[in-house]
């Protein structure tokens, strides 16, 4: 959805990298089992982790194959997957769907109908398999069309919506996990707005297009700016270890820390140097 849940591979082994990467290429082929090449083309880091979170907590039983891979054709790729991978899949495809519709014919690219039709029939399967989930996603997008129309300033409202439809993606199933994977689903879903929201700024000024930092942008230098971003985000960051730390996860646990302890935060940082680099 945002891409924002990545790792940081400079501080992996390689053997994590490697698991971490099959678990890439995992969902990314269940996507193409879903809905062919153009399913593929959904695929981002923040369902990778959901998979591997969800793999991690409840166990699951890969199926481990190499492949080749249209991308990297002189070499062969390991795809590691199971039922969390085909659920992220099944995820993906659900907010890729609502997401066309509502952002990609803004720019001009397609034709609403169009890109909605390309995912029709895997969104109907989905929903009938999956409706608590559906609904959360019409909720999120109607609920944050109010927010947006109505110049909502509370960034933290506006936050909790994303975390509030990501808790309900996180709640696989409906067990002793279900309310601890829903505290984390939140936190990590407003730290992902908090990331869109902060990468987007300048552009959103330069459009006139709804941010709920403009006005913190506009108010500070930007040294307090991005100091207040920054607080904000490791305060998100925070809640969200501490959730993740009850779970009783081994299985992929050091991939997981250092998705949520690290990575996330050299994204931001990725983010800071391309901002500065705009600057000159």
């Amino acid at each position: 959805m945002f891409g924002y849940i990545k790792v940081n591979k400079g501080e992996l082994s390689v053997e994590d990298q490697r698991v971490y990467r099959s678990f890439y290429c995992g969902t990314c082929r269940q996507l193409k089992k879903l809905s062919g090449i153009k399913g593929q083309m959904l695929r981002n880091f923040d369902m990778t982790f959901l998979a591997i979170l969800l793999s991690g907590l409840y166990e699951l039983e890969d199926v481990v194959e190499e492949f080749t891979c249209p991308v990297h054709l002189f070499e062969k790729s390991t795809s590691r997957m199971n039922e969390a991978t085909k659920y992220a899949a099944k995820m993906n495809i659900l907010l890729s769907y609502y997401d066309v519709q509502e952002h990609w014919d803004d720019y001009g690219l397609l034709p609403k109908k169009t890109i909605a039709n390309l995912f029709r029939k895997q969104y109907q399967e989905i929903e009938k398999e999956y409706p608590r989930q559906t609904l959360a996603v019409k909720r999120y997008l109607m609920k944050l069309s109010v927010a947006e129309r109505g110049n909502e300033k509370n960034l933290d409202v506006v936050a909790g919506l994303t975390g509030d439809l990501m808790a309900e993606l996180y709640a696989w199933r409906d067990d002793q996990w279900k309310e601890e994977l829903k505290s984390l689903g939140f936190y990590i879903g407003k730290f992902m707005y908090m990331m869109k929201v902060y990468e987007n700024v300048d552009k959103d000024i330069a459009r006139h297009l709804y941010n709920p930092l403009i006005i913190e942008k506009y108010n500070q230098s930007d040294k307090d700016f991005n100091t207040l971003v920054r607080l904000m985000l490791m305060s998100m960051m925070s809640e969200f270890e501490k959730s993740f730390q009850r779970l009783p996860i081994v299985l992929h646990k050091t991939i997981l820390n250092n998705i949520l302890s690290s990575g996330v935060l050299h994204k931001y940082d990725d983010l800071q140097q391309k901002m500065k680099k705009k600057k000159f």
